[in-house]
């Protein structure tokens, strides 16, 4: 095949290039969605379905939800629940139609949709404006209280390590954080403590509503709300539960409860979710399926899950409790009298010694509120430490500051 202006023939790779479809919005080849499984923006499903879509149909390959029980139907929030469920949280993922998704954009782009987004939530907010951070900038200006957010589940890993244009818009009470340029657009999301998945997808169902007025998000009829990682396609919806499991943990059952959620389409994972391995007997349960069903049935299958799960937690906890009489209490103020007296202890230990304690005050042995054992589990991670202390803490410095901020903590809450 020769060139027509030139008369000159094309050489293979010219040839192999000029076949290979380029998407018109972002520049993506077949070599890049072949590469990373993801798309460049909203127009990628269209110029690369015959890539994109049968890893789609793997990815969502519709699994039944769970058979129904007692709980089903039951969405509403559990304060009573608090003793194992330690928080909540729901996230929407969505992106701006016609703008190149994360990861594809150009710099100005990328500061284009920084600024659109944080300039809006900087204004409303629920009647208050929301903070919003550069997280890049910050890093540099104040490198720990960045990765306090991290810490306190405000953004994620994948935000904090970006070095590209992003950041956070973070309302006052910390209970809504929306994520700028992370893998999507906006990551949408609310956190609640204890078992409180329903006023959390209230709290976002609201916010995504005020966003849709004012920005166009991209979607379609086959796949849903369009996402950059085709794993969110569909509701772009994550549902997750932080449950505290240590009956589960030490009796062994944790890894068959492991097995049974994969095969359900859900996932178990550590403190700071993908990749990380729980602590301090705290583990994170969330939905894998985002299309196929709508979002309520996705937050309402999770919640009747979490629902079993914890009275399993209390079964087998009174099963431990019968077997081995007195091992609990023992247990429970061994730990009290640690985080009560010690001058310095590691970040493990203080995990470990919490966890002992929350089983403690879920069972009344301690009159502590549990909101103050939870509260501390964020306080005490080293980026926080150093960031209340307002300076860099030598390993020793730190674990003699945590072991201060647990004794005063723990003992001001008793004393009133």
């Amino acid at each position: 095949m020769a060139n027509a202006s030139s008369g000159r023939h094309l050489s293979i790779d010219e040839l192999m290039s000029a076949s290979s479809p380029t998407c018109p919005v972002c520049g993506s080849n077949e070599d890049d969605i072949i590469e990373s499984v993801k798309a460049g923006c909203a127009h990628c499903y269209i110029t690369f379905e015959h890539i994109l879509n049968p890893h789609i149909e793997r990815m969502h390959q519709l699994r039944l939800p769970e058979p129904p029980s007692e709980f089903s139907d039951l969405l509403r929030d559990y304060p009573s629940f608090g003793d194992i469920a330690v928080s909540s949280r729901i996230r929407l993922a969505r992106n701006l139609a016609e703008t190149p998704f994360p990861g594809a954009m150009t710099e100005q782009q990328q500061s284009s949709v920084f600024e659109q987004i944080g300039d809006f939530l900087g204004g409303i907010a629920e009647g208050e404006a929301f903070r919003v951070i550069d997280t890049v900038e910050l890093k540099v200006e104040n490198p720990f209280e960045a990765a306090s957010l991290l810490e306190r589940h405000l953004i994620s890993k994948e935000l904090f390590h970006k070095s590209e244009k992003c950041g956070a818009a973070i309302s006052p009470d910390e209970k809504v954080s929306v994520m700028i340029n992370e893998e999507d657009h906006l990551r949408i999301q609310a956190l609640g403590e204890g078992l409180a998945l329903k006023s959390c997808l209230e709290t976002v169902d609201r916010l995504e509503t005020m966003l849709s007025g004012h920005f166009d998000f991209a979607n379609d009829e086959e796949h849903g709300w369009l996402t950059r990682c085709p794993t969110n396609l569909g509701t772009g919806l994550r549902a997750s539960v932080m449950l505290h499991l240590p009956a589960h943990t030490d009796s062994g059952s944790i890894h068959g409860l492991t097995a049974r959620l994969a095969k359900s389409g859900y996932t178990i994972r550590g403190f700071y979710g993908e990749g990380t391995k729980p602590v301090g007997r705290l583990y994170q349960i969330s939905n894998q399926q985002t299309m196929g069903l709508s979002v309520r049935q996705i937050v309402e299958n999770l919640n009747a899950l979490v629902l079993r799960i914890i009275t399993r937690e209390r079964e087998i906890q009174r099963a431990l409790d019968n077997n081995h009489p007195g091992y609990i209490d023992d247990h429970v103020w061994r730990a009290f009298g640690l985080l009560t007296n010690a001058r310095s202890i590691s970040g493990e230990e203080a995990m470990q010694l919490l966890s002992a304690v929350r089983v403690g005050v879920s069972i009344g042995e301690l009159s502590v509120p549990i909101s103050t054992i939870d509260n501390l589990i964020h306080k005490i991670q080293p980026n926080t430490l150093c960031f209340d202390s307002g300076r860099d803490l030598s390993d020793v410095e730190m674990n003699s500051v945590r072991a201060q901020v647990l004794r005063r903590t723990i003992k001001g809450d008793i004393a009133n």
